[in-house]
């Protein structure tokens, strides 16, 4: 599975980071099904994902991002890789703190008009 490679780098680096592991279409027509399609189609990559993961780490947690968007939009400080990942339209993750560095996986979507993004996070843990 490429996007374990891809994990594993990120978890690697010293800093906090996001890597998009795959990206869709942006197509503005786009209809309610093509769209329900591709969005099952990136939470069943995820869950894919995060069962391999699991595997090596446990079960994840699962993060609500809304408290930090609302800290964010509210123009209080918002620590990396959630600040990016807010900023990608990614509303909830699945975490696992391997080591005692936090790694994340989530789907975003920053707009009507763009693409579904599966994206994967590492930095410290959250405060």
């Amino acid at each position: 599975m490429p996007h374990l490679a891809a994990v594993a780098r990120l978890r690697g680096q010293p800093t906090a980071g996001i890597v998009e592991l795959v990206v869709g279409e942006a197509d503005a027509d786009q209809d309610a099904a093509e769209l329900r399609a591709e969005r099952e189609w990136f939470a069943a990559e995820c869950e894919a994902l995060a069962v391999r993961l699991a595997a090596d780490w446990g079960p994840p947690r699962l993060v609500d991002l809304l408290p930090v968007l609302e800290q964010r939009l509210s123009g209080d400080p918002v620590d990396e890789p959630l600040r990016s990942l807010c900023d990608h339209g990614v509303r909830s993750l699945r975490a696992w703190t391997p080591h005692g560095r936090f790694v994340a996986l989530g789907i975003g979507r920053a707009g009507p008009h763009l693409p579904y993004r599966l994206l994967a996070a590492a930095g410290e843990e959250p405060r």
